[in-house]
């Protein structure tokens, strides 16, 4: 009789879980990996946005002091928001300049500083944000490059353009030009051949970088 009771209230909690996922009982399981997708982009949005203009500058204000307290803090922050660092971050080390690839469930982002230069008024720093679905097939990819001043390393940012469409130079009110960095380490890094709308009409049109030899080799893809 108690195994009888069991296998009911199992094939309830089948019936149930069923009816509240199934399409035609007007369940929502066609709807989760999209919502799940949307909240992931929202999270890591917010990761890169914060990161760009705060993140960063508070670590130059304490890496002096305590560079440990500066990773830890950033890690915190990161997890404070949602998500989670994949890799080590990197500021000022293996020829980045800023570079993190925060997680959250299946979607990843990297969010990279190329290049800065310092003006009269301000520090102008190019910056690109990525998001793709790992494995996963069905999560778009999106990218975005953005500049950001600021009056110091260890001041907060404000981002100041931001488009989807790639630029190689961007030129300051005061007239200074700041570039993309154009070697193949950095285009490799870069990926274009993955996000080919952004980069159409553009020098970096059908341009990919393979390594051969331990050598960055640039390819022209017609």
């Amino acid at each position: 009789m108690k195994q009888n009771y069991t296998i009911c209230l199992l094939l309830s909690a089948l019936l149930l879980i069923g009816g509240l996922y199934h399409p035609a009982m007007g369940g929502s399981f066609r709807k989760l990996p999209k919502e799940r997708d949307e909240r992931a982009r929202a999270i890591l949005e917010d990761v890169a946005v914060w990161f760009i203009t705060e993140g960063l500058a508070e670590y130059y204000k304490y890496k002096d002091k305590n560079i440990r307290y500066s990773l830890a803090y950033i890690e915190k922050s990161i997890r404070d928001r949602g998500a989670y660092l994949a890799t080590e971050t990197s500021i000022d080390k293996y020829n980045y300049l800023a570079h993190i690839v925060p997680e959250y469930m299946w979607v990843t982002s990297t969010i990279t500083c190329y290049s800065r230069i310092a003006g009269s008024d301000f520090i102008y720093e190019y910056w690109v944000v990525d998001r793709f679905g790992g494995h996963r097939g069905d999560v778009d990819t999106e990218i975005y490059f953005i500049i950001a001043r600021t009056k110091g390393l260890d001041k907060k940012r404000e981002i100041i353009h931001r488009t989807s469409k790639f630029f190689s130079e961007f030129v300051t009110p005061k007239g200074v030009i700041l570039r993309f960095p154009m070697d193949n380490e950095s285009i490799h890094r870069l990926n274009p051949w993955e996000y080919p709308e952004a980069f159409k009409g553009t020098e970096l049109e059908g341009v990919e970088i393979v390594i051969e030899n331990k050598k960055y080799i640039r390819k022209q893809n017609k």
